[in-house]
């Protein structure tokens, strides 16, 4: 599979171009999926910033779209404390806003012109046009046909990827340089007051038209208003009255379940912050509780059985002995036969629940036993109903938790180099929640002093 496929000399996070072998994945459907995105990101992203870790200086901002697995809690944990923070694009602006996808234009043309050439030189040569899997990066890269012996000289991949066609893509959406210039795509909606390329007078020369045809059409005696349209002057758009890490937040992201209405809510931030984790937690916390709800009701109920059944027992202790059950009350014999789980309330006459009775005594005897609802599970339910969640409570703790247990076992064989990194590392954390510690303490006493705190440690926090 690998035969076509060449090494690709690339930088991304290091300090020197080095020669990165290309990686594919495939599933049944042939298509991204929870699964493939969180290998695609483990094994093609993380290993292309080593010193990538969670310091400020150290962070990488991962930008992405839509797709299945960007929302994958336990992932997102994980990259957040390796330091990549995912950033979501815009919903449904891929075209716009998404550089990549400009580059698959030009890939995907020299790839089809590649594959002609090749499907051609094989009908000239009658041999069979099925391309094998292995053959795709002889497609790709370019290479020489084993079955004809043609040759493609022309490589797809540098065609949409080379370091002039990404420059061309980031350009072209203004990412770099940063000019925003995707707002200028004439897929993006505009309102008067843009004041842009003329975008105003061209809104007002539409509107101008259609108030005098409009208005034309109402001398004429037709209903005019029926086509009369009004350019967008003021928008309101739709923005979540919310701050982070607040209740009214949390709420938001928890009713929140598409990238769309996420976006929304947290106004385009990273979807690796506080909030998003503490409202997946407020999640599995709630659906704990309606679960274990479940089971009390459940158990208090059978709790309820028991403690009725019992004393009908007590009552007709003797008959009972001595299987002579016609002599209970017809509601002491449903009594019993609900606490043996042998009746759910379904038509049946006296002697037959007597009998039903009668049988299961000769053939049980002894009462059966149930599972109670106990102190401890009421403390765990009262627990899980008030527990103000904090950030160790989520899916980042419980990561931090065996990421602390890996560093322990990997300091066993770890080298001196990398010790000395780790040891940088994390003083170079403390150093900035000192820093933090201070601009809070100076912001509480006043505006001016911590102007001047943090002026003192701008180059450092930067």
């Amino acid at each position: 599979m690998a035969e076509y496929f060449p090494d690709i000399l690339c930088k991304f996070g290091r300090e020197t171009a080095l020669p990165t072998a290309i990686s594919y994945g495939m599933n049944e459907k042939g298509g991204m999926d929870e699964v493939e995105f969180e290998k695609y990101i483990k094994n093609s992203i993380l290993h292309l910033y080593p010193d990538a870790c969670d310091v400020p200086g150290k962070r990488v901002i991962v930008k992405v779209d839509s797709g299945p697995g960007r929302l994958n809690t336990e992932l997102l944990a994980e990259l957040r404390l390796l330091g990549f923070y995912l950033y979501p694009g815009v919903p449904n602006t891929t075209a716009v806003s998404q550089e990549t996808d400009r580059n698959y234009g030009p890939f995907k043309s020299r790839f089809r012109r590649n594959l002609g050439e090749i499907v051609d030189a094989r009908i000239k040569q009658n041999k069979s046009i099925s391309i094998q899997p292995w053959l795709i990066g002889m497609i790709v890269f370019g290479g020489t046909d084993p079955e004809t012996g043609f040759r493609l000289t022309e490589c797809a991949f540098t065609h949409g990827f080379s370091k002039k066609a990404c420059l061309n893509a980031w350009a072209k959406v203004g990412a770099t340089p940063l000019t925003r210039k995707c707002l200028s795509d004439p897929k993006v909606s505009r309102k008067v007051g843009d004041n842009d390329d003329g975008n105003d007078e061209y809104l007002l020369s539409i509107q101008t038209a259609n108030d005098l045809a409009t208005h034309a059409l109402d001398d004429m005696g037709y209903n005019g208003k029926l086509l009369r349209v009004s350019v967008e002057r003021d928008r309101v758009d739709s923005v979540p009255l919310t701050l982070p890490h607040t209740k009214e937040r949390i709420e938001q992201l928890r009713k929140a379940t598409t990238h769309s209405s996420k976006f929304l809510a947290t106004q385009g931030d990273h979807l690796t912050n506080n909030d998003h984790f503490i409202a997946a937690e407020a999640n599995i916390m709630d659906r704990d509780v309606k679960e274990l709800l479940k089971v009390k009701k459940q158990r208090m109920k059978a709790m309820e059985n028991r403690d009725a059944a019992r004393a009908v027992m007590a009552k007709w202790e003797d008959e009972l002995r001595n299987l002579d059950c016609q002599k209970l009350t017809v509601a002491d014999v449903e009594c019993l036969l609900r606490w043996y789980g042998a009746w759910r309330g379904e038509k049946m006459s006296k002697s037959e629940k007597v009998s039903r009775l009668v049988g299961i005594l000769e053939e049980k005897g002894e009462p059966p036993t149930i599972e109670e609802w106990t102190a401890e599970d009421e403390g765990r339910l009262q627990s899980l109903q008030n527990n103000n969640i904090t950030l160790g409570d989520t899916a980042v703790g419980r990561k931090q938790v065996l990421f602390e247990q890996q560093m322990v076992a990997a300091s066993i064989t770890m080298s001196e180099d990398q010790w000395n990194r780790c040891v940088e590392m994390r003083k170079r954390k403390l150093e900035f929640k000192e820093v933090g510690r201070e601009y809070e303490m100076a912001t509480a006493g006043s505006l001016e002093t911590g102007e001047q705190v943090m002026e003192e440690h701008e180059v450092g926090a930067l």
